[in-house]
């Protein structure tokens, strides 16, 4: 199952999600007061967007909706999705209405009234799930509120376009319930999704660096030299590209629909050679893993001069395979597939893959995440940048000297800093003013915990943001600067120290809200300074740095850590105890087509 529709609002309107969707938008204005960074406002009387291809329809019998959403008045009705056809009975709609309920129609309007009612200029989390003949859900912020048994049958929805921000009672009319308030991080899925999933995307992950060696990722080019023509798709029947014009193989969950004529044909994705002998040695073993659904006649496997290993029928369920060949008989000038669709083919087949990797040897290495942009090719990952994989593309540069090193709690490589000159570059377009939730989150290595210089492992510092460091000594500290005004009229900083002697790896987690300040090790808060605040102050020409200390014009100064980190993250909420234990354990994301994962690995139901 899919993640169809995904808009984080944040920089654009852009769909990343499984279908083609063209959004356009009226009224809508860029902000940057976003619950992930940036997102978009509506003015109530006239904003909305629109897109092309609904992701639900008349045989979506089992979907899930989701959005960040901060009203600022509660004294009208307000439409968060339409895909109505005629009248407010048909369709599929999900809005708020002024008498304090959130209300969703399938051709039954189900009315649910909240057990604490909003307030305005405040975020929530909003999902709504259903599934035919079992049941409906609400969810706030990651929380059940109610559920009922689904009754009757879908009713009749617009296939071909959907609202946001007001609803439709027709293809061509949008004309009610216009929100007035901001939106981030919109998501519609063609399946139920677990009361876990709800829970870890409401999180609320808005910055995410694995740390780990992008040369010892999930790239082909690991066993492939590049004196190759690289990766291709087969036929050009197939609507959707498996791989860009580059060569790059993309680690994005992507769908692609037969739309030639019925015939036998071999699509997918192969390794092409232009000239001279075929890159696969004779005797050498390879490795592919993926994770693919499909409708039908669709394999992976390894073929022509990987040898011709297949797997069974490839179902409409989302799964990872793997399978393994030996090279018997080199082929120059040739295709290698190693993912195909093939026997007779009629329109409308279709193949959904993500995150596939091919590894020299007999076994299947843990999953690293990287971010969907990130390109996987001969030419391996651009050496400047370190990457985020929240999925909101908050990329870090890289300055100085870098090694990596294979001892690491995370991703099977850490980054090791130098003390002297090496720092990440994370900027500051996350970075939301007066931010009232925020955690904080890495795993640190030093060679010796008691050394007098102060260990800055992540630091946006002056006058005003957080820093997480280890002080002289043997003190680590999570500081926060915060407005002590109503009015955001003045700042001052607050901090939780705590003196402890340590060796190894650990975990340190900060975690921010209204009423306190809270540093956990490795798992268990171990320090908590209480104080009344208005939200984080943010220093507008201050970059977040990891390494290495911040200063004013986006510039970063010694002193600089030297040791390793691994995993860090930045959530726009703040974490419960239970949920910072199970993040000490597992390393818990979802993945960018949805599916929950545990320590980079896929959970399978």
């Amino acid at each position: 199952m899919s993640l169809q529709l995904w808009l984080p609002l944040i920089r654009d309107t852009e769909n990343q999600g499984l279908i083609t969707s063209t959004i356009t938008s009226t009224n809508v204005t860029a902000n940057t007061s976003g619950k992930l960074g940036g997102c978009y406002s509506f003015n109530g009387s006239s904003s909305y967007l629109i897109g092309t291809n609904s992701p639900l329809n008349n045989n979506s019998t089992e979907w899930s909706y989701c959005c960040w959403v901060k009203f600022t008045t509660l004294s009208k009705d307000q439409c968060l999705y339409s895909n109505r056809t005629s009248t407010a009975s048909t369709g599929i709609t999900v809005f708020y209405d002024n008498g304090g309920n959130i209300l969703m129609d399938d051709g039954v309007r189900w009315t649910v009234a909240l057990t604490t009612p909003f307030v305005v200029d405040t975020w929530y989390h909003i999902c709504v799930t259903r599934k035919a003949g079992v049941k409906k859900c609400l969810y706030i912020n990651g929380i059940l509120q109610s559920s009922t048994t689904t009754t009757g049958t879908q009713s009749t929805a617009d296939s071909t376009r959907f609202t946001i921000g007001a609803s439709q009672n027709a293809s061509t009319t949008v004309n009610a319930n216009y929100l007035n308030g901001y939106l981030n991080d919109i998501r519609v899925y063609d399946h139920e999704l677990s009361p876990k999933e709800i829970e870890v995307i409401s999180r609320a992950l808005t910055v995410h660096h694995p740390l780990s060696d992008p040369g010892n990722a999930n790239m082909l080019s690991n066993s492939i030299p590049t004196s190759t023509s690289g990766w291709a798709a087969s036929g050009t029947d197939w609507s959707r590209a498996l791989v860009d014009a580059e060569g790059s193989l993309n680690g994005k969950a992507i769908r692609a629909t037969y739309e030639g004529t019925a015939g036998s044909v071999r699509g997918g994705v192969y390794h092409s050679l232009t000239a001279g002998t075929s890159v696969f040695a004779e005797g050498d073993t390879y490795t592919i893993t993926a994770r693919l659904r499909a409708s039908t006649n669709c394999e992976i496997r390894l073929y022509n001069s990987l040898g011709s290993t297949t797997t069974a029928n490839i179902t409409t369920e989302w799964k990872t395979y793997t399978v393994s060949s030996t090279v018997t008989t080199p082929t120059a000038n040739g295709r290698s597939y190693i993912l195909m669709q093939s026997s007779y083919v009629t329109t409308g087949v279709w193949l959904e893959c993500c995150m596939i990797k091919m590894e020299k040897g007999s076994k299947s290495t843990p999953w690293i995440p990287y971010p969907t942009d990130a390109a996987y090719t001969a030419l391996g990952f651009d050496t400047t940048v370190d990457y985020d994989v929240s999925g909101y593309n908050y990329h870090g540069e890289k300055l100085g000297t870098f090694a990596y090193n294979s001892d690491s709690p995370r991703y099977s490589s850490c980054t090791v800093f130098n003390g002297t000159d090496s720092a990440i570059n994370c900027g500051n377009d996350y970075h939301v003013q007066g931010a009232k939730n925020m955690t904080v989150s890495l795993w640190a290595y030093l060679p010796d915990w008691t050394v007098e210089t102060t260990q800055p492992f992540i630091s946006c510092q002056e006058s005003g943001g957080f820093i997480v460091s280890r002080m002289s000594g043997t003190t680590i500290r999570s500081r926060f600067n915060r407005y002590t005004a109503s009015d955001l009229s003045t700042t001052a900083y607050a901090q939780a120290d705590y003196v402890c002697e340590l060796t190894g790896w650990h975990m340190i987690t900060a975690t921010y809200d209204t009423s306190a300040i809270k540093l956990y090790l490795d798992g268990v808060l171990v320090k908590t300074s209480s104080s009344t605040t208005y939200g984080i102050h943010f220093t507008n020409n201050v970059n977040t740095y990891i390494g290495a200390e911040a200063t004013t014009s986006k510039r970063y100064i010694a002193p600089f850590i030297d040791g390793k980190v691994s995993d860090v993250r930045i959530y726009y909420t703040t974490l419960t105890a239970t949920q910072i234990a199970e993040l000490y354990n597992t390393a818990v994301s979802i993945a960018n087509n949805g599916t929950l994962l545990t320590n980079g690995e896929y959970v399978e139901s």
